[in-house]
């Protein structure tokens, strides 16, 4: 049965950055001693995330990452540390550089079912009734996993979130988000790199940029998704992108 949830909606802007794993301390203390640590971080590395993202035949939304299409969506399955008694269906808008993330409280049930082309438990819910009949019509499948750590910095105003993540991994063909323990990960951490994530509402806070600007990184339009696929091999024939690091 479908959690009675209300879907949770999140509206901010998203900046996306490279950083050598060799600067990771730098780039560590100096969120530490500005921002707020999430509760959830647990070990130095943080809390463990695990998406499965959905595609259609056609490899739309792949492919409109790849393009450069301002205005995109993408579908995903997400779990926390491995437990999957319960997760996240998960809607993700970009916006230029806005994102809207939708989500859904889902139980380990209603997740096989969605795993396995039954979207009904998402169906009853107003915000993703129509994504339901979308990726029924197009033929939305389960795609890609892409696991990693994420160790997350906050501030209780304009939304502000800095996460790093880090250990990128996927399991190329492997799509049982139930069963990670059975499934064979490949590393699609390229040559040493580590992800930093800003995300905030109203206007970039200055002084975040100016912390910013005192650190080793490098601004990159990074998507997990895109370099599971590519990484792994699971990407439709042709050129290859040209990837950031």
């Amino acid at each position: 049965m479908t959690q009675d949830i209300s879907p949770a909606v999140v509206k901010r802007q998203e900046l996306k950055y490279f950083f050598k794993s060799t600067d990771k301390k730098i780039v560590n203390d100096s969120l530490q001693v500005t921002l707020l640590s999430d509760p959830n971080n647990g070990s130095d590395n943080g809390y463990k995330i695990s998406s499965l993202y959905f595609d259609n035949l056609n490899n739309d939304d792949f492919n409109q990452k790849l393009d450069g299409i301002m205005h995109r969506e993408k579908y995903r399955l997400r779990i926390y540390n491995d437990d999957f008694t319960h997760g996240k269906f998960e809607v993700k808008r970009k916006f230029n550089n806005f994102v809207q993330k939708v989500s859904l409280s889902v139980s380990g049930v209603d997740m096989d079912k969605i795993i396995s082309g039954d979207y009904s438990p998402i169906s009853h819910h107003k915000d993703f009734e129509y994504v339901a009949e979308k990726m029924n019509f197009m033929a939305y499948r389960p795609i890609s996993i892409v696991n990693y750590y994420r160790r997350a910095y906050f501030l209780p105003y304009d939304n502000i979130r800095v996460t790093i993540d880090s250990n990128l991994s996927s399991s190329g063909f492997g799509t049982n988000l139930g069963r990670l323990d059975t499934l064979i990960n490949t590393p699609i951490q390229k040559n040493g790199y580590e992800i930093l994530e800003v995300k905030f509402e109203n206007d970039f806070p200055y002084f975040l940029s100016t912390i910013l600007e005192g650190m080793p990184i490098v601004r990159s339009s990074i998507s997990k998704y895109a370099l599971a696929r590519l990484e792994n091999n699971t990407e439709i024939s042709g050129d290859e992108p040209l990837i950031p690091f």
